[in-house]
């Protein structure tokens, strides 16, 4: 549902999105998000089935999510999305997730684009008729991450191979997947208050992904995701809740 330029969607929160911490999960509210991103494309007049047969996607670059409240079981939420700032090739956007009662915001999350031609694998412009349909909204407080970090994470912790449930419809591993894994370096039971994600370089059906990890002076879990061929697919960055 469209309601003045922004793409909102109920939900029900359910046993399956819960995590160890009784509440939903960092992956789960991804998962939210993600699912909004596409309902909103769908919305918009570009139902996956027209992005297929263009030969275009929109791909992920980066999230960074803040998690104001924790999300219990039998909740009803509302994922709000809005693109804003759009450039040739790229679109910013924002995710709200509320109670769909009392209007308490439980996440916000701001993320990058971009519009890409799935042949090539390169950028492709975005149609304008895309862009007016979106009808970009306000440019939300929380920055989203334009370039890669910049840090070593030095103890190897897991490897992984990428299985056949790990695929989405472009074939390579969904983007949700990378911050599971990785959260395989976090203590059982760990609260984080903010994730920032970078996405790198895809990961591909049966490619070996061994996770690194380090501790910063802030107590924050710095890691990555490297291929076979000794390339970081990911960064994900979690900031523990303080106290934790």
């Amino acid at each position: 549902m469209m309601k003045d330029g922004i793409f909102e969607e109920i939900r029900h929160v359910s046993y399956s999105h819960i995590s160890t911490n009784k509440t939903v999960g960092a992956a789960d509210i991804l998962r939210f998000c993600q699912d909004s991103a596409v309902a909103h494309t769908a919305a918009c007049g570009y139902p996956l089935e027209r992005l297929i047969a263009l030969h275009r996607a929109w791909l992920v670059l980066s999230m960074h999510v803040r998690f104001v409240k924790p999300i219990a079981l039998s909740k009803d939420i509302r994922v709000r999305t809005w693109p804003f700032s759009f450039s040739r090739v790229l679109g910013p956007r924002a995710f709200r997730i509320e109670d769909a009662e009392t209007n308490e915001v439980y996440v916000e999350a701001t993320s990058l684009w971009a519009y890409t031609d799935t042949e090539s694998g390169r950028p492709a412009e975005i149609p304008q008729e895309m862009i007016t349909g979106f009808s970009e909204g306000e440019v939300p407080p929380l920055s989203y991450i334009r370039r890669a970090p910049n840090y070593e994470a030095t103890k190897r912790v897991a490897d992984f191979r990428v299985l056949k449930r790990d695929l989405d419809t472009n074939i390579h591993m969904n983007n949700v997947k990378y911050l599971e894994y990785a959260e395989e370096a976090l203590p059982l039971g760990t609260t984080v208050s903010e994730i920032e994600i970078f996405y790198k370089q895809q990961a591909k059906y049966g490619d070996i992904l061994s996770l690194y990890a380090s501790e910063d002076a802030e107590g924050n879990v710095l890691t990555y995701l490297k291929n076979q061929n000794g390339e970081i697919c990911t960064y994900i960055k979690f900031i523990p809740e303080k106290g934790i």
